[in-house]
């Protein structure tokens, strides 16, 4: 499947630059998504933009992506973290220095598809993928 850059999406997601790389958060406190910046400061030279898809279940992805106004809520068992422009590297950066002190997430790129599903259809639709890829690593 592919993954979509973020001025593919929303043109240049309210910056001047080019290429610029976001978040999208769901479930995860103010104070969680700070932790998360501070992390993405010391691996990567330019801002990342933190989205947040919480309390907003009935949104699709892509009217968040088109939102100006994003706060975070209450940290959630269930979450997830949406890649906006990442590359396989970046991905594998940030993921290896995913913070030990918060829980980790169900982790996802943007699609073409996932870009049209309400935030409440992704995150059921990520649970169950865990759920069988999880069996089969039993088996």
């Amino acid at each position: 499947m592919k993954l979509l850059k973020v001025n593919q999406l929303r043109g240049d997601m309210n910056t001047d630059k080019e290429n610029s790389l976001g978040l999208l958060l769901y479930g995860f406190s103010a104070a969680e998504a700070g932790l998360l910046k501070e992390k993405t400061e010391s691996f990567h030279e330019s801002d990342i933009i933190f989205l947040s898809a919480s309390e907003r279940e009935e949104f699709t992805v892509k009217d968040i992506l088109n939102m100006s106004e994003h706060s975070f809520g209450q940290a959630l068992d269930e979450r997830f973290i949406m890649f906006l422009g990442f590359d396989d590297d970046l991905i594998m950066k940030f993921m290896k220095s995913f913070p030990s002190n918060i829980r980790r997430p169900i982790f996802c790129g943007l699609t073409s598809s996932n870009i049209e599903w309400k935030v409440s259809y992704l995150m059921n639709h990520l649970i169950e993928e865990k759920r069988k890829f999880e069996k089969l690593s039993d088996d």
